[in-house]
This record gives structure tokens, C-alpha cells and sequence, in this order.
């Protein structure tokens, strides 16, 4: 029986070359479709979301003494994507009180989330002097100032010691830009010298989350911080989530049942070429099961050929050519074999069923 079966499946790969090359490549292109369309619907997703963050880059913040060192604690806390260590002073420039984000120095993204701002500037660069700030448009156009401008900020606890600035850029207004002023860590210690009582961590949500159940986290972390929530900016937050998830799903679904029915096309037509000496095996008694089962293990053994080589080629691609991407990828290219090894599989062997089932008459009639 094993030697009948072996030759048979031999067969069917020598007799059409072809076919199994275009199967070869379907499996291919499935795969790096949905490979490709993983890390592209996670950005429209994360974009979506962003935008609905119309006031500021963030949905709590936690302001207090000693709140930095509760940054460890947040793994625990399920749904962040992004949290920033900065200080929060209020200062009083010529046109009233304003109130300054200072970045914590050589503060760096914590493991598993991403940097939650961009110094982006449309003149200048962002602050890197103790003496510097970057001022955002609409204050740049309110005091007349541009880069490289003197400016004088009163501290609001000793406004009679006015601390002296330079304009270092103008910074855009984008996603992911801050909206108030920012200074360095030095130049806020020479605004308030004891920074301790203003630091402050500001906290990105994933859009799924409950945000009144992650502040009555952080308000256990820290009974005695300020947590302030923006419920009305994450309801928006939450309904983009909403929209691309919805999206994403439905474009994935068509992905997989386009390669997967693509698969089974090709190779029912390819057995159907064969028609005619599947009925002469029939014929001269070799049992239907025979021929069933290798065109199963034949089927099979194609999709196993394209899953391989599309798993190479892609991680290769990736690792190459956008290598921030690739677990993005790869966690893509496991969900298409989930659902492409075992659903080509089935429709593979239901194709040989409906084929092999028929008459020997009818077969032969395919000549």
C-alpha cells in the first residue's frame, strides 16, 4: 500500500509542475499579505486612536511628591502603553501663568511601550541647555518670540527672582507633540529648585481598558497623588479602538478566506486535469482511499513547502528591511498557518473527495 501511495503523490508532483508552483506561490503571497497587513492595521489603529487625543497626548496623570519611584509598580496595571516621567511647574510669563512640562533627564520608553512625545519643532530643535525651552505656536505667536529670542519666566513661588530663557525652537502641532511649553530637568530646578513636589507621570491608555478602574489603581498606588483623568478624550480614544479594531478584523478575514480559497481553486482544477487517470487507476482497482489519501498527503505537502518558504522569506524581509516590525510580523504570519495549514488541508481533501467520488465512466469521459 505505502509504496503505491508514495508513488502516486511522486506523480501527481512531476505530473503538473505547475500547479504546485502556483500553490507554492499563493501560500507565499497569503502570508506576506498578512504579514504586511498586521503591522500596517496596528499603525492605522494606533494613528486612529491618537487622534481623538485633541487636548493633550495623554489620559491620567499622576502629580505628586515621590510619584516617580511608583513607576516600577505600573507592570501590574493592565492597559498602558506609554507613561512619562516629567515634572509640571507653573511659572508666569508676560501674557499670565503658564504651566511647563519638563522631561525627566535621560529618561528612556520602559520595556513593552513605546515614547509617548515627540520634540518635533517647525523652527528650531527642542531644549537640551539648562537655559532653554521651546515654546508651543500658539504661545510663540501670543509673546512675538522665534528661535533664539530672550524670554523671562517668574516662578510663581519667588516671582520677585525672574529666571531667564532662550527660545530654542517652536514645536509643531502634531500627534504626539506636547502642548505646553517644555524645559529640561536643570532648567526646571532653576525655576523651583525642589522639583520633588512636582513630579508628575502622565499615562497613555490602550483605548480597551476601563479608565476609572486603572485611576482607582494608581489612586491605591498613591493615596496621597493627584490623579486626574481625561474621561471625555478616552471615550473618543475608545471608539476609534472600536472603528480600526472592526477594520482590522475584517480585513484579515478576507485576507485568509481569499488565500485559503485560492489554494483549494488551484489545486481542484489540478485534480480535475488529472481526471482521466484517476479513473483508469480506478478502473484496474486501486481503491479510492488510496487515491484520496495521496492527493491529501500531496496537498498537504505543498502547503507545507509554501508555509516554510513564506515564513523565510518574509522574516528575512523583515529582518532586513523593517526590523522594528518583525514580531509584528512573525505573530501575523502564526495566525495565517493556524488557520491556513488545517483550512487548506480540508478543503484540499474535500476537493479530492469530489473528484475521486465520481464514476469511472465520468472520469474517463475528461480525456
Amino acid at each position: 500500500m505505502m509504496p503505491t501511495i508514495a508513488r502516486l503523490v511522486w506523480w501527481g508532483f512531476t505530473r503538473d509542475r505547475l500547479k504546485v508552483a502556483f500553490m507554492v506561490l499563493a501560500m507565499v503571497g497569503g502570508m506576506a499579505a498578512y504579514a504586511m497587513l498586521e503591522p500596517t492595521l496596528s499603525h492605522v489603529s494606533a494613528t486612529s486612536m491618537q487622534m481623538w487625543r485633541t487636548e493633550v497626548p495623554w489620559d491620567i496623570s499622576i502629580k505628586g511628591a515621590g510619584v516617580h519611584s511608583l513607576a516600577e509598580s505600573f507592570s501590574s496595571i493592565g492597559g498602558i502603553i506609554a507613561y512619562e516621567e516629567v515634572f509640571l511647574v507653573d511659572a508666569i510669563l508676560p501674557r499670565g501663568q503658564v504651566t511647563l512640562l519638563a522631561l525627566k533627564a535621560h529618561s528612556e520608553p520602559a520595556a513593552g511601550t513605546m515614547p509617548m512625545f515627540s520634540l518635533e519643532c517647525v523652527e528650531g530643535k527642542g531644549p537640551a541647555a539648562e537655559n532653554e525651552i521651546a515654546l508651543t505656536q500658539e504661545l510663540s505667536e501670543a509673546l512675538g518670540l522665534t528661535v533664539g529670542d530672550p524670554v523671562s519666566l517668574l516662578p510663581v513661588e519667588s516671582p520677585e527672582a525672574p529666571v531667564r530663557f532662550t527660545v530654542s525652537g517652536v514645536l509643531a502641532a502634531k500627534m504626539r507633540v506636547p502642548t505646553l511649553p517644555v524645559i529640561t530637568e536643570e532648567g526646571a530646578s532653576r525655576v523651583c529648585p525642589d522639583l520633588s513636589r512636582y513630579e508628575c507621570i502622565l499615562v497613555m491608555l490602550d483605548g480597551r481598558v476601563d479608565i476609572a478602574r486603572v485611576a482607582s489603581a494608581f489612586r491605591k498606588l498613591a493615596p496621597h497623588a493627584q490623579v486626574v483623568t481625561l474621561e471625555e478624550q478616552y471615550r473618543g480614544v475608545s471608539t476609534g479602538f472600536g472603528y480600526a479594531g472592526a477594520i482590522r478584523s475584517a480585513a484579515q478575514v478576507i485576507t485568509m478566506v481569499v488565500a485559503t480559497a485560492s489554494l483549494i481553486t488551484l489545486f481542484f482544477l489540478g485534480e480535475k486535469t488529472k481526471s482521466y487517470q484517476m479513473g483508469v487507476l480506478k478502473a484496474v482497482g486501486v481503491p479510492s482511499s488510496w487515491l484520496v489519501l495521496s492527493s491529501g498527503i500531496e496537498g498537504v505537502m505543498i502547503l507545507c513547502a509554501g508555509g516554510a518558504l513564506g515564513w523565510i522569506l518574509v522574516v528575512r524581509f523583515y529582518e532586513i528591511a523593517a526590523p522594528l516590525s518583525l514580531e509584528s510580523a512573525m505573530r501575523g504570519l502564526g495566525e495565517m498557518l493556524e488557520v491556513l495549514l488545517p483550512g487548506g488541508a480540508a478543503g484540499i481533501i474535500v476537493a479530492s473527495i469530489t473528484v475521486i467520488s465520481r464514476p469511472v465512466a465520468s472520469l474517463l469521459r475528461e480525456w
